[in-house]
C-alpha cells in the first residue's frame, strides 16, 4: 500500500510540474583518472520569470577498471564499475544574452544558465570484489549516507519562448562514490580510491511546462 501511495504521489507531482529536465553527462576527477557516466531527470516549478526550483534523481556509473585490460574471467568476477543513485534538489536560472528573429513568431534565444544543487544518497557503494593470490574476495562495508553539492552552468539555445531548450553544461560536484570503499581492508593492498570531486560535461534537454505556454 505504501509503495502505491508513493507512486501516486510521484505521478501527481510529475503531472502538476511546470518544468521538466533530462540530462546525460560524462564525468572525471581533476586528475582524469576515474571516468563516470551520469543520467538525471528532474521536475520543478518556476519561482520567477526564467528561474525554477526543481527536484529529481541521478544514476551514476564510475569506472574502476577498464574492461579491455581484463581477461574474460576477470570481467565476470571483478568489480569494474561502481553504481550509485542520488536524489537532488536545486535551482537554475535562464539568462538570455542574444535574441534572433525578433518580432517574428519563432524567436531564437541564446543565453547562459547558472545552476546549483544539493545531492543525497541513502547509501554509498559498499561492496568491492578484488583478486588475490588465493582467488576473488569481496570486501563489504557499512551502510553510509552521503550528502554533497554541485555548482555549474552552461550555454543554452531556445527556438521559441518557453520552448524546449538544449543546454551544453558543465558541473563541479563533491560526489564521493568511494567514501565507504576507501575505509575497507583489501588484504594489505593499496586501492586507488582517492578523490571526492567529479567534474561533468554533457547535454541537458529542458522544457517549461504547459502552464508556461
Amino acid at each position: 500500500m505504501s509503495k502505491t501511495i508513493l507512486l501516486l504521489q510521484f505521478v501527481s507531482l510529475t503531472v502538476c510540474a511546470q518544468t521538466f529536465n533530462l540530462e546525460m553527462l560524462a564525468g572525471t576527477d581533476p586528475e582524469f583518472k576515474k571516468n563516470s557516466w551520469h543520467l538525471g531527470m528532474d521536475v520543478g516549478y518556476p519561482i520567477f520569470d526564467m528561474a525554477n526550483i526543481h527536484g529529481g534523481f541521478r544514476l551514476t556509473s564510475h569506472v574502476v577498471e577498464p574492461k579491455w585490460n581484463l581477461s574474460d574471467e576477470e570481467k565476470r568476477n571483478l568489480t569494474t564499475s561502481i553504481y550509485n543513485f542520488y536524489f537532488y534538489a536545486g535551482s537554475r536560472v535562464f539568462l538570455p544574452v542574444f535574441k534572433f528573429n525578433k518580432g517574428q513568431e519563432n524567436v531564437t534565444t541564446v543565453g547562459i544558465m547558472p545552476e546549483c544543487r544539493l545531492f543525497f544518497t541513502p547509501w554509498n557503494p559498499r561492496k568491492f570484489k578484488y583478486k588475490t593470490d588465493d582467488g576473488y574476495i569481496t570486501a563489504t562495508g557499512k551502510f553510509q549516507p552521503h550528502f554533497c553539492y554541485g555548482i555549474g552552468g552552461g550555454i543554452y539555445i531556445e527556438r521559441t519562448e518557453y520552448g524546449p531548450a538544449i543546454v551544453l553544461k558543465c558541473e563541479y560536484t563533491t560526489m564521493d562514490a568511494f567514501k565507504t570503499l576507501r575505509t575497507l581492508d583489501y588484504s594489505g593492498r593499496d586501492m586507488d580510491f582517492s578523490g571526492a570531486v567529479v567534474i561533468t560535461l554533457g547535454l541537458s534537454l529542458f522544457k517549461w511546462g504547459f502552464l508556461q505556454s
